[in-house]
């Protein structure tokens, strides 16, 4: 019976811990503001974690695993001026 509660008590912790640490993905796609061309190699910039991906050959990116609130992103294209 112990083991049971003590068992049980791990298994609510585990939940409760992963519900207020919800991760979540961020994720969309870099455009030319005028021509709407994909910017594929784009590098995109979370500031407030220091976390930076390019975009693929479709000009999308996705950051997985971070917490879910407001973040700044830069974007940045080499030898690009738009």
């Amino acid at each position: 019976m112990f083991l049971k509660k003590i068992i049980y008590s791990l298994f609510i912790t585990a939940c409760i811990s992963n519900t207020l640490m919800a991760q979540s993905t961020l994720q969309g796609i870099v455009l030319d503001a005028e021509s709407k061309e994909v910017l594929i190699g784009a590098n995109i910039v979370i500031q407030e974690l220091n976390r930076g991906i390019s975009t693929n050959q479709k000009g999308e990116f996705q950051f997985e695993n971070i917490k879910k609130k407001e973040y700044n992103l830069q974007v940045s294209f080499v030898g690009y001026y738009g």
